[in-house]
């Protein structure tokens, strides 16, 4: 009996190690954060991904979202051109605008002079870059993301956690080939067993953050850019008038950012976007601990080619606010002035 209970004591270690170490991970990313990105400021047409846009898109999306995000500024843009076949060119004299932005051709630079790569394997060489690794290194330091050492040890943990929870099982019947079910003891022992795959079950539920987890702070991020931009047809902004023209260009980048291949209104885009980000690991932060890489899956909730209403706002109780939506009633006017009928108010 002593030896049953001392593997039994050494099980529990195990599960209050993994409650411990996701716990302290989301402590220290609570203690990192001091302020979350502000509100969308939303003042032109066209143009890179802000650094912003950019952050919300790792946030949501992690890198692979980012590159996605980077691409489509750059093909609305002209600076980059996708074949029906998912080849990419990059017209001559085009520059890069951003950090990003030079990972991408750099990483098309890496395919050879002459070639065109697929979508796929730009983007998978892309977020290996590490002016894409920079902007995930920028909001673990703030708070508003698990660096990846922390992700792969949330990945060994979960795992280990999954054995740890159905491992009672045969415990408990092998137990009792030995022991008489009849006896005190053994009903103690056996409901200690069966307690114990519960807390291996809701550690790995409750208190282990997932490999493609999100900080509290980033979550609070999330939630104050979808205040600022909203799918149209709702109610984006309050107060009447007619407010400060919005660029839909940038709009759209930052639905793409939030939601995913899935908010982009350019179907063939949306298209080979949503192919290359399928082609991986299927998991948000795959590329961060193995060779893979996806943005699809998790916290997709854009909507098709639906439209998006954008504005910039103070915090959630301000009533200052501009915007913008994009929907069958805009149309393209919207890319120079906002009309009645397409408007944000203000003071």
């Amino acid at each position: 009996m002593n030896y049953e209970y001392l593997c039994l004591a050494a099980f529990w270690l195990a599960v209050a190690a993994c409650a411990r170490y996701g716990s302290a991970a989301r402590a220290k990313a609570v203690r990192a954060h001091k302020e979350t990105p502000g509100p969308l400021s939303l003042e032109k047409e066209t143009g890179p991904a802000t650094q912003q846009v950019l952050e919300l898109a790792w946030m949501t999306g992690g890198p692979g979202r980012v590159v996605d995000t980077a691409v489509a500024a750059m093909h609305r843009d002209g600076m980059l051109q996708l074949t029906r076949q998912g080849k990419v060119h990059l017209p001559q004299g085009s520059r890069a605008r951003t950090q990003v932005e030079n990972a991408v051709r750099r990483a098309h630079a890496e395919a050879g002079r002459g070639t065109s790569p697929k979508l796929a394997a730009l983007r998978a060489r892309a977020v290996a870059r590490r002016e894409v690794r920079a902007i995930g290194d920028d909001l673990a330091g703030r708070g508003l993301s698990y660096t990846g050492a922390q992700r792969k040890g949330f990945r060994r943990r979960q795992r280990l956690l999954r054995v740890l929870r159905w491992l009672p099982l045969p415990w408990l019947v092998l137990f009792f080939v030995d022991h008489s079910p009849r006896e005190a003891g053994n009903l103690v022992f056996a409901c200690l067993l069966a307690l114990s795959a519960y807390a291996a079950h809701w550690v790995r539920t409750r208190v282990l953050p997932t490999p493609d987890a999100r900080t509290p702070g980033a979550d609070e991020a999330e939630r104050r850019a979808r205040q600022a931009c909203v799918p149209a047809g709702t109610t984006a902004v309050a107060g009447a008038g007619v407010g400060v023209a919005v660029g839909l260009g940038l709009a759209a980048l930052v639905g793409l950012a939030l939601d995913g291949p899935e908010a982009v209104a350019d179907e063939e885009l949306r298209d080979q976007l949503a192919g290359a980000a399928t082609d991986g690991t299927g998991s948000v932060f795959g590329d961060l601990f193995s060779g893979g890489w996806s943005s699809s899956g998790g916290w997709s909730g854009g909507g098709g080619s639906s439209g998006w209403s954008c504005g910039s706002s103070g915090d959630s109780g301000s009533s200052d606010s501009s915007g913008c939506s994009s929907g069958s009633s805009c149309g393209s006017s919207c890319g120079s002035s906002c009309g009645s009928s397409c408007g944000g108010g203000g003071d």
